[in-house]
């Protein structure tokens, strides 16, 4: 974390049952990847730099039957709207940010074709899909490229139309994590990526 402050104690001795926990959750993961038609998963526990389990399951290609392995890359899509709360509320608990912070006020040059969410908009606001803003999720091609540059979020951001009220109503949108994920990278002065 930003701040250093998620160290959490955990006794060796309270670890050994999660480890053994975890050696037997092989056929509920097989169960599940089953109902849910999953090809291909690897887990891991870590705490305090120490494995504390992990496994893989099913395959990295289904045609080719090759296995999922501990090289097997994922992408994470979705999962970083987590990483991205978890940062973000780092953040405030370091006092950088408030929920209730502006996103004008950390990226002056936030801009849409509403008047209502420039002004107004929250860091709040985008973490909850609640901004009023119709946008386009469908950003990746193939293979999960994205077709577009960073560079140019903000701008073709300006482009989409507000479609509710600020704060009325949940509107799953991908766009508000890369708003977020512009918001950390000022406050932090480091790279989200």
């Amino acid at each position: 974390m930003f701040g250093g402050r998620m160290n959490l104690h955990v006794a060796p001795e309270r670890m050994k049952p999660l480890k053994k926990s975890l050696s037997l959750l092989g056929p509920t993961i097989e169960e599940i990847m089953r109902i849910s038609g999953t090809v291909g998963l690897s887990y891991g526990v870590l705490h305090r730099g120490e494995v504390m389990g992990g496994a893989s399951f099913g395959y990295r290609s289904l045609e080719d039957r090759l296995a999922v392995d501990t090289g097997t890359i994922f992408p994470v899509c979705s999962l970083t709207k987590a990483m991205s709360a978890t940062a973000v509320a780092s953040l405030v608990e370091d006092g950088l940010l408030s929920w209730d912070t502006r996103v004008k006020d950390i990226i002056p040059e936030f801009e849409t074709q509403s008047e209502e969410i420039n002004e107004n908009a929250t860091i709040s606001d985008f973490l909850s899909m609640r901004s009023g803003m119709h946008t386009q999720n469908l950003w990746l091609q193939s293979q999960n490229n994205i077709i577009f540059p960073r560079a140019d979020g903000l701008r073709i951001y300006k482009t989409f139309k507000q479609t509710h009220p600020l704060r009325t109503h949940f509107q799953y949108d991908n766009w508000s994590y890369e708003i977020i994920s512009q918001v950390i990278e000022q406050v932090t002065g480091q790279s989200w990526g």
